[in-house]
């Protein structure tokens, strides 16, 4: 608890430092500097591919994954994931749409497309790739032994939800500091949750039974 409270508190700090630069005008440079950077790469091929990367950040592949897990996790009788993930990814939504309106930051220009009809600060893909990536990676970390499987789940997560970010930055649709500020907020709520034992990662060990493991019912 005492570890997740910490995250969510520098995870909080952070944020809000990175608002406060954002109202202030002084991460303008930084963020034009990564988007040139970014964009300096882009290619037809690079193009469609980021394009194909940033739907897994998208509300519509994330919620409709998300309540296929759910119902997966209910119909094994794994009540504390579902309600976990629930939890996890219910308040995504308020905290974005929440944020979003309140910081009301104009998009950037797109590289490719038309500009979306809703505000930059924080990227919702980052928010909600973050919260969910994490969530079902902790999950499943639950039930599995093998310690390089564990790790490979990490990293495998912590890979994905970053590429989407950087698809939004590469399509244009976002400034570097609306990604960073979604994995922020993300990670702040995601702790949250942990630190309040809504949700919790307890790997499992080759010595656990079924009955000792999180969320069997018999």
């Amino acid at each position: 608890m005492p570890a997740y409270l910490a995250c969510a508190l520098s995870s909080l700090l952070l944020f809000a430092w990175l608002a406060v630069e954002i109202k202030n005008g002084a991460i303008g440079g930084f963020d034009q500097s990564v988007r040139d950077f970014v964009h300096h790469y882009a290619s037809p091929h690079m193009a469609a591919a980021m394009q194909g990367v940033t739907l897994f950040g998208s509300v519509l592949f994330v919620f409709v994954t998300f309540g296929i897990c759910v119902a997966l996790f209910w119909w094994r009788e794994w009540s504390e994931s579902a309600w976990a993930m629930a939890w996890v990814m219910g308040g995504s939504v308020v905290l974005d749409n929440a944020l979003k309106y309140g910081f009301e930051r104009a998009r950037p220009i797109p590289y490719f497309g038309v500009v979306p009809n809703s505000y930059s600060f924080p990227s919702g893909h980052a928010l909600f790739s973050f919260c969910f990536y994490v969530a079902l990676a902790g999950i499943a970390v639950q039930r599995v032994s093998s310690a390089w499987i564990r790790a490979l789940v990490w990293i495998s997560a912590a890979g994905l939800i970053a590429l989407v970010g950087l698809s939004r930055i590469y399509l244009g649709m976002h400034y570097p500091s609306d990604v960073i500020g979604g994995y922020l907020a993300g990670a702040c709520w995601v702790s949250g949750v942990a630190a309040a034992g809504l949700f919790r990662v307890t790997p499992a060990t080759s010595q656990d039974s079924p009955e000792s493991r999180p969320d069997d019912v018999n």
